[in-house]
C-alpha cells in the first residue's frame, strides 16, 4: 500500500496500529500518516478512509483523488463520509461503556481501550 501511494505521489509515514496511534487499547485499523492528513485501512477487510481521530488536517479533494486511485489499484475501495455514516442495525457492539447499534464507519475503523 505505500509503494502504491507513492508511486501516485503521495509521502507516506509509517502504518501504526490503532491502539499504538491511541496510545492505548485495541482497534481495526491502522493509520498511515500522509500528507495533509491521515489514512485509516481496516484490518477487517479492504477498505480505507480518511482517518478522523486525531488526525492531522483532511486531505484535498485532488489528494483523496489520488488515494482513491492508489487504494483502487490494490483492490481497496474508499468509503465516503456518506458510506462511513450508514448505520448498521441490530449490529449492536459495545461502544464507549453502551451496546449500541454502530455506523459503518465505527464498525470498520473501531478503537477502544
Amino acid at each position: 500500500m505505500v509503494a502504491a501511494l507513492q508511486a501516485h505521489g503521495i509521502k507516506v509515514g509509517d502504518p501504526v496500529e490503532a491502539g499504538e496511534w491511541h496510545a492505548q487499547g485495541e482497534g481495526t485499523y491502522a493509520v498511515l500518516p500522509l500528507e495533509g492528513g491521515d489514512l485509516a485501512l481496516s484490518t477487517l477487510g479492504r477498505f480505507g478512509a480518511q482517518h478522523v481521530w486525531g488526525g492531522a488536517g483532511s486531505h484535498s479533494a485532488a489528494t483523496i483523488d489520488r488515494i482513491r486511485v492508489a487504494l483502487a489499484a490494490m483492490g481497496w475501495p474508499w468509503l465516503d463520509d456518506e458510506v462511513m455514516s450508514v448505520t448498521v442495525p441490530g449490529l449492536n457492539v459495545y461502544y464507549f461503556g453502551a451496546w449500541e447499534s454502530l455506523t459503518v464507519g465505527e464498525l470498520l475503523f473501531y478503537c477502544q481501550d
